[in-house]
């Protein structure tokens, strides 16, 4: 497996291109504390919605988007560069690329996640991290493979039950328990 560095998170700006799948990061104040929010960019052919109301009623489990309507991309852009959110960039399909076992999926979260962001998950109680499952989960599932065929992953992971969404759930709380020791 190749750990280069081939993501990152970069400053949305208004000439940042969004397209579907994008996944997006920010920090949050809620409450007096910061909170980490990661979404995955969905389109909708059509939307109901005018104007933010998408983006707003499915907040965590991602952004709402009329590809035909440029008025409300450019209001989804300018929420994102006002609130300061990244975008990861540079994400491989390349299997080569994805981890085989769970020791390498967490220290490849280790690497690509920032200070901020671990901070962030390393607060999160471990019942509350199935909020997780839509962001980082999804990140995860489409990052390392596990729609697409990586099955050394998913078997060393879990055995008895080898399934995406099952194994997503196991690394981010093996990747929770490795910052928890920090």
């Amino acid at each position: 497996m190749s750990h280069a560095n081939d993501t990152e998170w970069i400053p949305i700006t208004m000439e940042t291109t969004l397209r579907e799948n994008d996944v997006v990061s920010n920090i949050e104040l809620k409450d007096g504390k910061e909170e980490l929010i990661i979404w995955r960019l969905l389109t909708i052919e059509d939307s109901p919605f005018p104007g933010l109301i998408p983006l707003r009623s499915i907040m965590r489990s991602g952004v709402a988007i009329d590809p035909k309507d440029r008025r409300e991309m450019g209001v989804v852009k300018e929420y994102f560069v006002e609130n300061n959110f990244s975008l990861l960039v540079g994400k491989s399909d390349n299997e080569n690329d994805w981890p085989v076992s769970l020791i390498e999926a967490v220290e490849l979260l280790k690497s690509k996640l920032t200070v901020e962001q671990q901070d962030e998950i390393r607060n999160y109680k471990q019942d509350d991290l199935i909020d997780l499952h839509f962001s980082l989960g999804l990140w995860i599932r489409n990052t390392f493979g596990l729609h697409g065929g990586n099955k050394q992953l998913l078997m060393d992971c879990s055995p008895d039950k080898p399934e995406p969404d099952n194994v997503s759930g196991i690394i981010i709380e093996e990747f929770w328990k490795s910052l928890q020791n920090v």
